[in-house]
């Protein structure tokens, strides 16, 4: 699509296309999208990052515990520095039932299928996984949440 910020108009039947990226952005901009990614930002400064990751980390290792706990659920993260995302599969159900579910208790969490983790999965026989995203504005009582959920959807109480 071309506009005038992606060619220049040379006369009222030719233009010349820019020879750089910027032929790929549009005109118009998304002012206050761009304030508030700078607020973000200025925001995630103002915090330690270390003490983000730690929280962060610790987080997910609360939930890594939790989940270990609910019968037929396989907590399926590898390596040695485990972060903020934990991955998951159910023996009762499927990983996007699963999804479904939790979405109407107010839950967002995604799936994750085996093209998008080849070298990971092929070798442990993994197809689809369930992926939760903690960060450092989760709480405990979420997590408690999520796992008193997450057993309702499996013993088909949802």
């Amino acid at each position: 699509f071309l506009d005038l910020h992606a060619a220049t108009l040379l006369s009222p039947s030719s233009y010349r296309i820019r020879p750089d990226a910027k032929r790929f952005e549009t005109w118009e901009q998304y002012l206050a999208g761009k304030a508030a990614l700078g607020a973000a930002i200025d925001y995630a400064l103002s915090w330690d990052v270390g003490v983000t990751r730690d929280r962060i980390y610790g987080l997910a290792a609360v939930l890594r515990d939790k989940l270990t706990a609910v019968d037929g659920i396989t907590v399926t993260d590898e390596g040695e520095e485990k972060c903020g995302i934990v991955t998951f599969m159910a023996e009762q159900m499927s990983s996007a039932g699963i999804k479904e579910s939790l979405s109407a208790d107010g839950i967002n969490v995604s799936t994750s299928g085996h093209s998008g983790s080849l070298v990971s999965y092929q070798p442990r026989g993994l197809n689809e996984l369930v992926r939760a995203s903690l960060h450092y504005y989760n709480t405990r009582a979420e997590i408690d949440y999520f796992v008193t959920a997450l057993r309702k959807v499996l013993n088909g109480n949802n």
